[in-house]
């Protein structure tokens, strides 16, 4: 079960590829001239994860792979949307998030993610959600 002392590192590229597969860039949500479904479909891909989890302290890793999946304009609207929500996050378009997750890995008690590479980074006290 997760308590409040845990905080998560969520990769968030297997949250971006879920979205950009169900979504297919059909613009179903246009917002001031805008097409906005991405970023909604991504908002609740990660308010469900959230909910499922428990989370009240974490922060999300949006890496190199990411940009390999969808528009670079999918992500600057993500980007904006968190950065308006005060969601915790980190961009690095330069790097992938095994690279981001494992300098970080120190900092939190969980990792979840959808990338197996990533299970390299288990230790004793941090716990990986695949």
């Amino acid at each position: 079960m997760v308590n409040t002392e845990n905080s998560f590192l969520i990769d968030a590229t297997f949250i971006i590829e879920r979205t950009h597969k169900t979504y297919l860039g059909a613009p179903l949500l246009m917002v001031q001239g805008r097409d906005r479904t991405f970023t909604f479909g991504f908002a609740r891909g990660f308010l469900r994860l959230r909910s499922m989890f428990g989370i009240r302290s974490g922060m999300l890793v949006i890496g190199k792979n990411s940009h390999l999946i969808t528009l670079n304009s999918n992500i600057e609207d993500l980007v904006d949307f968190l950065r308006a929500l005060d969601v915790p996050f980190l961009h690095d378009p330069h790097n992938d998030a095994l690279q981001i997750a494992g300098s970080m890995s120190s900092a939190f008690s969980h990792i979840i993610t959808g990338d197996r590479r990533l299970l390299q980074l288990c230790r004793d006290r941090l716990i990986i959600i695949f």
